[in-house]
């Protein structure tokens, strides 16, 4: 059974991020936490947070920045194994920042008090402790972010400098992960006195993190033109799609590139304008099957793979059709 040791503690900074399903898949967004300059040797991080959204859902994630100990009999530790703390005990950098884990027929944490510095947080494993079959480490908000597999007789100084990163696909709260396997990965840094993120996973599975505030402003000024876009259209308002001089090129992925100079180009559904006093660099009309890019100031989306897309030309506007 879980317990949760809850001393007094000044009440901290909530920070929020606001995950929103855009691709055409199911699964789990997933937060976890990195530190290179955590200090303890091999240390692996825990699906701290892990929530399930069809397509088209949002779902938010809220912490502080509240530190614990926690400790799980996990047996060997190593990718996959599920951590669920059994004991959780609230921990600060400056006071509460030291505790023992002991073994008599079952673990338990003792001695919590103040450690020799601030800033680190120390966990003394005394000579009871039963090799390779617990695990221990620290926490954030209630809930575990890095563990080791327990040993007798060692210390470990804990000094937390976290990252926040979110990735989407089948995940467990509590799972330990293999980082070096994950993919499509997308670090959320929270810039100073900022404390809502949003990441957005697109139709295409490219990833947009950027501010809530930063993105509530960016829909409420397109809205001004269009009343009819929603938090969805964020990826493609962040591209310039629809937006005057906003397209820098049309490139094929795989064979050659239509660059277009003293240009201003829109999207709109299946067509892309670009108007241009000077022709494309290759010939006119874009090859069946190819995935094209389109690259506007703030980065670059895909446009297909097309089945009939051919490009026309009127005046100095040429037109890209899907089909």
């Amino acid at each position: 059974m879980n317990q949760l040791h809850l001393p007094e503690l000044a009440a901290a900074q909530p920070y929020t991020l606001t995950a929103i399903n855009n691709s055409t898949n199911s699964g789990n967004f997933c937060v976890f936490q990195q530190d290179p300059d955590l200090g303890v040797s091999n240390v692996l991080s825990l699906a701290w947070f892990s929530k399930f959204a069809f397509p088209s859902t949002t779902i938010k994630f809220s912490w502080t920045i509240d530190y614990n100990f926690v400790w799980s009999e996990t047996g060997v530790l190593t990718p996959g194994v599920l951590f669920d703390a059994s004991q959780t005990f609230n921990a600060d950098l400056q006071n509460s920042n030291q505790i023992t884990l002991t073994y008599a027929g079952g673990y338990n944490f003792i001695n919590q008090t103040r450690g020799p510095n601030p800033g680190i947080l120390y966990i003394k494993e005394d000579s009871t402790i039963p090799p390779k079959q617990a695990s221990v480490g620290i926490g954030m908000s209630g809930f575990g972010t890095f563990v080791v597999q327990a040993q007798p007789n060692l210390n470990l100084n804990f000094s937390p400098h976290p990252r926040y990163y979110i990735a989407f696909g089948n995940f467990i709260q509590g799972e330990v992960l293999d980082i070096s396997e994950m993919t499509n990965v997308a670090e959320v840094a929270f810039p100073t006195n900022v404390y809502s993120m949003t990441a957005i996973l697109s139709a295409d599975n490219a990833w947009t993190v950027k501010s809530t505030a930063a993105l509530n402003a960016l829909v409420v000024n397109a809205r001004a033109s269009d009343p009819s876009l929603t938090f969805n259209d964020v990826p493609r308002l962040l591209l310039g799609e629809g937006a005057t001089n906003s397209l820098t090129k049309i490139s094929v992925a795989t064979n050659g590139e239509f660059a277009f100079t003293n240009k201003s180009g829109s999207k709109t559904g299946d067509n892309i304008f670009v108007t241009s006093v000077q022709p494309p660099t290759n010939p006119p009309g874009l090859e069946v099957g190819e995935t094209y890019t389109i690259t506007g100031k703030s980065g670059s989306t895909p446009f297909g793979p097309v089945d009939a897309m051919y490009m026309s030309k009127s005046g100095s506007t040429y037109k890209f059709t899907k089909s």
